[in-house]
């Protein structure tokens, strides 16, 4: 027979076990994110900041000025006894549902990715092994791009010593709340833009026979996509704004940022009209020394005008019409250029989506396409750090040299 205080202690350490397995099943401390490569712990800020310049002209019954919220990842020594940042925090579950509803996202899902982990830390101290890092402006995606997508990508860079400025684009990207608590909500209009891409897609790719024919069809695609082009231009603006204030931050005495930016070693990244803004950035401002475009036709000026900077365009099969263009706007630069053209893959190959783990096989194919997520994941990372090394920290790499065809890639160095 059990005694009284027998079952009562049962119970109790039942009760305990209870309590921690459901804890740790809340809140999971693993990440499904990659592992960083680099020596360096990761941190993280936010930068709320106001142009004065510039009046907002995206939303006419808002009087204001521009404003842009920037999350920065950065290298560090030590994580100081913090818990890493939740996956997605910054974001409202119903946001996100909203946006990625269509690719049969449920509320049930975003809920279990936002219980995972990532590899930084809120506001720690910037790395004292280094006098200062080279600097990286990063742009995400039109309409679903929040910064936290792409999180591998930051951490990848923070980790082997840059320091990434991400920026999100009021109207045109996910909601933003300022702490003034102002907000910036995403225009349902915004999405007019993609009925543009119903007419690009009528585009007879087929037929393009010569140079000429190619050079027709590429400038009609400019011509009907005009609502990217704009937005291309316009984020073009709010990454120059930044690469100001960048000057500000590193003389700021009381910023944590304060001597540790490189300001001669910048390079722009960004995924879909993200980088085509990057393109746009890297052609007008000399300021940027190295520019990657992830999986995006090249809106803005480099179809008429040479570009001078170092760049690398990473593409998917997701439209071929932005490839064959892309071809011929890249024909002609003068300055290094390095082209990797991802087969069997989607958009969403260039963000976190197939390290995802809620996603079903038909999700990932309509996600990134049908190849395996996590390999060309980890190769995509070791092309673009490879090649902000060698155009930002003067780090030489037989891999970019290697010219590549199979039946997962073509890679060309020119």
């Amino acid at each position: 027979m059990i005694s009284f205080f027998s079952k009562r202690h049962i119970i109790i350490n039942l009760f305990l076990f209870l309590t921690v397995s459901f804890q740790g099943f809340g809140q999971k401390t693993q990440s499904f994110l990659l592992t960083p490569s680099g020596k360096y712990v990761i941190g993280t800020t936010q930068l709320f900041l106001t142009d004065s310049s510039r009046k907002e002209t995206l939303k006419r019954s808002y009087k204001g000025f521009r404003r842009l919220y920037v999350k920065v990842w950065y290298p560090s020594d030590n994580n100081e006894g913090k818990t890493p940042t939740k996956y997605l925090s910054e974001y409202n579950t119903k946001t996100i549902y909203e946006i990625f509803k269509s690719k049969n996202i449920s509320i049930q899902d975003i809920d279990t990715i936002k219980h995972y982990a990532t590899h930084s830390f809120p506001n720690l101290s910037v790395s004292n092994k280094e006098k200062n890092f080279p600097v990286i402006i990063f742009n995400g995606g039109f309409y679903f791009g929040m910064t936290d997508l792409y999180s591998n990508f930051m951490e990848l860079l923070a980790s082997n010593g840059y320091i990434v400025f991400s920026v999100t684009h009021p109207y045109q990207q996910p909601l933003i709340h300022f702490p003034d608590g102002d907000a910036k909500l995403l225009k349902k209009k915004a999405q007019l833009a993609y009925l543009q891409w119903v007419i690009h897609d009528n585009v007879n790719v087929e037929k393009i026979t010569n140079r000429t024919i190619q050079e027709k069809k590429t400038k009609m695609i400019l011509r009907r996509l005009k609502r990217f082009d704009k937005t291309t231009r316009l984020w073009t603006q709010d990454n120059q704004f930044i690469l100001d204030y960048l000057s500000t931050l590193n003389t700021n005495a009381s910023s944590i940022f304060f001597g540790k930016l490189n300001l001669n070693k910048i390079g722009t990244l960004g995924q879909s009209i993200g980088g085509a803004t990057s393109g746009q950035l890297s052609l007008i401002d000399k300021r940027i020394k190295a520019g990657v475009n992830m999986d995006c036709f090249q809106f803005g000026d480099m179809v008429d005008t040479d570009l001078q900077t170092p760049f690398m365009l990473i593409e998917s099969q997701y439209k071929k019409g932005w490839h064959i263009g892309n071809d011929y706007i890249f024909s002609h630069i003068t300055a290094d250029f390095y082209s990797l053209y991802l087969l069997n893959t989607s958009h969403f190959i260039t963000s976190d989506a197939p390290l995802l783990p809620i996603l079903s096989r038909q999700q990932q194919e309509s996600f990134y396409g049908t190849v395996d997520g996590k390999k060309t994941i980890i190769l995509e990372n070791k092309y673009i750090l490879d090649f902000f090394n060698l155009y930002l920290k003067n780090i030489s790499s037989d891999f970019l040299k290697q010219e590549i065809t199979n039946k997962q890639i073509i890679y060309k160095v020119r």
